[in-house]
């Protein structure tokens, strides 16, 4: 995961304190294209970079405020609701 901007926790434990006022959560866009979710996403919070997770992939444990995980089914599609964190 090098190639992501380092983890920015901010002191906050959840994705609202880590928005400052941003758009933290899409629950609109679960079951839509991967692709397609994460350049809606960093143009809405040009903060975040969005972590696509392939299915099969072990999922990560951190809690980031500049980050996105998307979790895609076997199709590409996003299976849970992206936030921040």
């Amino acid at each position: 995961m090098s190639h992501y901007p380092p983890c920015v926790g901010n002191s906050c434990a959840d994705p609202a304190c880590c928005a400052h006022g941003a758009k933290f959560m899409w629950k609109e866009l679960r079951g839509k294209n991967g692709d397609m979710v994460k350049k809606i996403i960093e143009s809405e919070n040009p903060n975040v970079t969005v972590v696509i997770v392939p299915q099969g992939r072990v999922g990560f444990q951190d809690f980031c405020c500049n980050r996105v995980y998307l979790y895609l089914d076997s199709n590409g599609n996003v299976f849970n609701i992206p936030q921040i964190g």
